[in-house]
């Protein structure tokens, strides 16, 4: 199996989003419309004729690139119609370009090497009357406490942004990054951006409010 290291420029989207739509462990979050919006740029990793891909959410600190998770993006890692086996995950992770990465594969990405973290899924084929009857007390409460306050857009990325006072030194320019992309992308107007990073972004906000998500972060 040869992989190609392809550029933003280079990378075919028809045949990427077919390969997406067509792969047994497909997920929004790596269509490349998505992708453009939350990493501009990103690079991929593809197999002949795309059989296999992976996208490379790549940032540049000092000019040097590095991988990382982009917010509001849960899982990419590899995704093909065709079995990944050990293998084929082992392949791609040796083929990463950049020295340092840390990435959240997908449920179909199982390898030796990851570190499994729980991850939920809500299953949305029955009708929602259905599914709410199984919701617990806690998780009624809380829905219908949001309904009451109107948590809408800007109230889930305002509430997505408040974390710890470590990860907001660490990140803080990279957070900024992703604000404006929402900004220009529709996702939030120009009142919920200036709300956002005037209040959400102070180094004393102590709350915590990290998703959990299924991955690894790989070795370099």
């Amino acid at each position: 199996m040869q992989i190609q290291h392809l550029q933003h420029k280079h990378i075919d989207f028809k045949k990427w989003d077919d390969t997406i739509l067509s792969s047994a462990n497909h997920l929004g979050y790596a269509y490349s419309w998505y992708l453009n919006i939350v990493s501009p740029g990103w690079e991929a990793l593809v197999t002949d004729d795309y059989e296999f891909v992976m996208p490379l959410p790549v940032k540049r600190k000092y000019k040097i690139p590095y991988l990382v998770q982009p917010v509001l993006t849960q899982q990419l890692g590899i995704f093909s119609k065709e079995e990944i086996n050990d293998e084929v995950i082992q392949l791609f992770i040796k083929n990463i370009p950049y020295y340092s990465y840390e990435l959240n594969m997908n449920e179909r990405n199982f390898n030796t090497e990851v570190t499994k973290l729980p991850n939920y899924v809500l299953k949305l084929d029955n009708p929602y009357e259905n599914i709410q009857q199984k919701y617990s007390k806690n998780t009624v409460r809380n829905i219908e406490k949001a309904l009451k306050d109107s948590l809408g857009k800007a109230g889930f990325v305002s509430k997505f942004f408040r974390t710890n006072e470590k990860v907001v030194i660490d990140r803080k320019e990279e957070i900024m990054e992703e604000i404006e992309f929402l900004f220009r992308n529709g996702a939030i107007n120009q009142k919920q951006r200036e709300l956002i990073t005037k209040k959400e972004l102070s180094y004393e906000n102590k709350e915590v409010f990290v998703p959990i998500v299924y991955g690894y972060a790989a070795p370099n």
